[in-house]
């Protein structure tokens, strides 16, 4: 039975549709922002991956151009990230969600002129960043190619797993 609408109680119902739409739609809206996964891939003598906080010096620089980035959970071997860096050797993708921060992630790096690097680092928060470090190779130009599959920057730990068995 409904109340009738000049009742008490039908007075004290009708403002509660305006109220959700004010409080409890930007709480739903608010956890909907997809969390980025945001990356610098900069030359160095030895390669490494990171995760930094976004306001250290190391992130102030640019970076290798063109660099192909790979990211997987290191637990399943779920994609995160397969891009590729801008001018400034920066990559910024979307990333399933906040259960992506708790964990392990995989990260395969390659550049014309550079080892190949592929490594695993905990990823803890968005607050953070991955800084990729790659090695220039010997004698190498910029157009000499990818390092090969036997590369000694691969610290062999999932290598050919997580990446899908290698460059495309």
């Amino acid at each position: 039975m409904m109340p009738s609408p000049r009742s008490p109680i039908a007075r004290m119902l009708r403002p509660l549709p305006a109220l959700f739409v004010c409080i409890a739609a930007p709480l739903l809206a608010a956890g909907c922002n997809t969390p980025k996964l945001d990356g610098l891939v900069i030359p160095g003598p030895t390669p490494f991956v990171a995760a930094l906080n976004r306001d250290e010096p190391k992130t102030d620089t640019s970076g290798i151009p063109g660099a192909k980035v790979r990211v997987t959970l290191a637990s399943s071997g779920q994609l995160i990230a397969d891009t590729e860096t801008d001018e400034f050797g920066r990559f910024s993708v979307d990333t399933p969600g906040e259960r992506m921060a708790r964990g392990a992630v995989r990260v395969v790096a390659t550049a014309d002129g550079y080892t190949r690097v592929s490594r695993t680092t905990s990823l803890q928060t968005f607050e953070k960043m991955l800084l990729i470090s790659m090695t220039p190779l010997p004698g190498a130009g910029p157009a000499s190619g990818d390092a090969p599959e036997g590369d000694p920057a691969d610290d062999g730990a999932g290598g050919g797993g997580a990446d899908g068995g290698g460059e495309r």
